[in-house]
């Protein structure tokens, strides 16, 4: 297409296979892809919302205060049932600072 909006569409395409929907076609949970490896999901049901790991069912910033408050991975993994190279990628992901 000229106007490139067909590239645009594709874009659109690929988040949105990122969110699951009801049988109402509303959105029930989102995707979150920045966490790399670790799958990491927003659903409003659960944990008011707030990003949650799906192995292990740990809320993102619990994984990250553990860590900061001098948890090593190891332990925080074995703690909330989470593995441990999802608990790092989402450690990374979390702690990382603006440029």
């Amino acid at each position: 297409m000229r106007t490139g909006q067909h590239q645009f569409s594709e874009v659109v395409r690929d988040y949105l296979q990122r969110i699951t929907y009801g049988e109402d076609g509303w959105a029930l949970r989102v995707r979150l892809p920045s966490y790399g490896p670790a799958e990491v999901v927003v659903d409003p049901s659960l944990a008011f919302g707030l990003p949650l790991v799906v192995h292990g069912g740990a809320r993102v910033e619990d994984l990250v205060d553990r860590f900061v408050a001098g948890d090593s991975v190891a332990e925080i993994a074995d703690d909330f049932g989470v593995p441990a190279g999802e608990v790092e990628a989402v450690i990374r992901v979390a702690t990382r600072t603006a440029a």
